[in-house]
């Protein structure tokens, strides 16, 4: 009788102290686990690396003309999928012959610096994986001859703008802090291909006296 009585005790002290140690325990371990997953989270957030930019190869064609290829670039460690970037290009005006042109008469104009732009826009239509690059967009130009501003270009992502000072002004329908293409890839019809980064194409304007050196990569 005495053991029975004890055991009744012993098992209504344990019942007394399971569940609020219980509660306790699982709230401790609730709170670690929602901060191990934020902690984790941001860590997996900070090595994600999205980067995209354009490129132009300038390539000079059987007949004689000159044809401009767009080319979206993944400088990040993520991959690009499917509709992920819509690109916009704007090409100089003066830079396409008059019978193309004809034939667009319906493709969107821009004024960027006193100059008159046609744009070429369109979402990706296809996964570009790090470090990769991909063919978007292409149109005739006049000849393989350029300068820094005949192309331009804004990306617009999930992840945001591209390149990140490129701001959109929708009250007068404006973009500003346009990028220039990160390299141009020139294959004229005779002599050597040419790789020629935006930096290189803005000092030998700079020694022509084309632009100051002062002047910024993008046009306002």
């Amino acid at each position: 009788m005495w053991i029975r009585r004890v055991m009744t005790i012993a098992d209504a002290d344990f019942l007394k102290n399971f569940w609020p140690n219980f509660w306790s325990n699982f709230a401790a371990d609730l709170i670690v686990g929602i901060l191990l997953t934020a902690l984790i989270g941001w860590i997996i957030r900070k090595r994600q690396k999205v980067d995209v930019v354009m490129q132009t190869t300038l390539r000079v064609m059987e007949d004689g003309g000159a044809r401009a290829y767009f080319s979206i670039v993944n400088l990040g460690n993520i991959v690009m999928r499917k509709d992920d970037i819509h690109f916009h290009v704007f090409v100089r005006e003066s830079r396409i012959p008059q019978k193309t042109l004809q034939r667009m008469p319906s493709a969107r104009r821009v004024q960027i610096g006193g100059n008159l732009y046609l744009e070429l826009k369109e979402t990706l239509d296809r996964t570009i994986f790090p470090g990769r690059t991909t063919a978007v967009a292409d149109i005739a130009v006049v000849s393989t001859d350029f300068e820094i501003h005949d192309f331009l270009y804004y990306l617009s992502t999930a992840n945001g703008i591209f390149p990140r000072s490129c701001k959109i002004d929708d009250t007068r329908n404006r973009a500003s802090g346009l990028g220039c293409m990160m390299k141009f890839h020139v294959f004229p019809k005779r002599g050597d291909a040419k790789v020629i980064t935006a930096r290189q194409k803005v000092d030998e304007m700079v020694a022509a006296g084309k632009m100051k050196p002062a002047r910024s990569l993008s046009e306002q």
